[in-house]
């Protein structure tokens, strides 16, 4: 059934400058992009250039040129091969979810820098950098990029959600008001300073346009328990991400299904749209299937703003 949150990701320290606010700026369509979106694929040769931060100067590298990904075509559908190794910025790698879309990517040769709020939560690995810092600090997503000078940032994916003192849906709110859409908004600010401009975002269901279609019973449970704080959050973002000018996709996840270790398997994936045509109480979706999804739409460039709603 639809019950809960998606309330698994890693506690965040926090910091006394979460003020940011997302710009104002032209309101975009929820037009759907292309498979072969070109910014996310890049070759050699790399040039040094310095962009401007406020009184910062932050040296980044861009690759003028362009490889673009190879398309296999079956008899039922088309297939995506990525050609080129991408680099990702993390928040939330630490969670349940966030863990699986780290060994999502680096299975398949990508790399990827993690802003954690301490190294001991996750295992270092080769194609891994990790760094310490808040997300509601510019200067440490800043700091978290210039850690890997040498690689040219494709996209971030998002897998933070809110904190409560235990996994109780009746459990005291840790998180500040605004937590995740801070969060975001800092992200989103430095990934345009760099020239970066895709983001993928996992959301919950019961977002935006998605709670029209949650059952009655999933309704009653979201409202009256502190889940509430959680979904009015990712409601900010869902609302604020549209005013930016990123290639943003909000993936809103029915009710999470945890699993660990060997039990933890990457299966199919429905999508229901944005509003989730067709939901019911019944439907889950595991933790590994939508760490790939995210990977999947992020590579690919798939569902490009706009929200989609996905259960097993």
């Amino acid at each position: 059934m639809i019950l809960g949150g998606n309330y698994e990701e890693e506690p965040v320290s926090i910091r006394s400058d979460a003020t940011s606010k997302f710009g104002m700026q032209n309101e975009l369509t929820n037009d759907l992009q292309p498979l072969n979106s070109p910014q996310l694929w890049w070759s050699a040769p790399r040039d040094r250039s310095t962009l401007q931060m406020g009184h910062k100067a932050l040296s980044c590298w861009y690759r003028p040129s362009r490889t673009y990904p190879k398309v296999k075509q079956t008899s039922t559908q088309t297939t995506f091969i990525s050609s080129a190794i991408m680099h990702f910025l993390l928040l939330g790698a630490t969670g349940r979810t966030g863990k699986h879309v780290v060994s999502e990517l680096l299975s398949q040769g990508h790399t990827a820098v993690a802003l954690v709020r301490t190294s001991a939560s996750i295992d270092p690995r080769p194609g891994l950098t990790l760094v310490t810092g808040s997300p509601l600090s510019k200067t440490d997503i800043r700091s978290a990029i210039l850690a890997t000078p040498s690689l040219s940032l494709s996209a971030a994916i998002i897998t933070l959600n809110t904190v409560r003192e235990s996994d109780s849906p009746f459990a005291a709110q840790l998180s500040p008001p605004r937590f995740l859409a801070d969060s975001c908004a800092n992200v989103c600010e430095i990934l345009e300073q760099v020239a970066c401009h895709r983001i993928v975002i996992m959301s919950t269901a019961g977002v935006g346009d998605s709670w029209g279609k949650l059952p009655l019973l999933s309704k009653v449970f979201m409202s009256w328990t502190n889940i509430k704080y959680a979904l009015d959050d990712h409601e900010l973002i869902d609302n604020e991400i549209r005013l930016t000018e990123m290639k943003w996709t909000l993936v809103r996840a029915v009710r999470l299904q945890f699993e660990e270790g060997k039990s933890a398997q990457t299966k199919s994936v429905r999508t229901l749209g944005s509003s989730g045509d067709g939901m019911s109480m019944s439907d889950t979706v595991s933790t590994a299937s939508v760490a790939g999804f995210l990977f999947k739409v992020a590579v690919e460039g798939l569902f490009s703003k706009t929200a989609v709603v996905v259960a097993n």
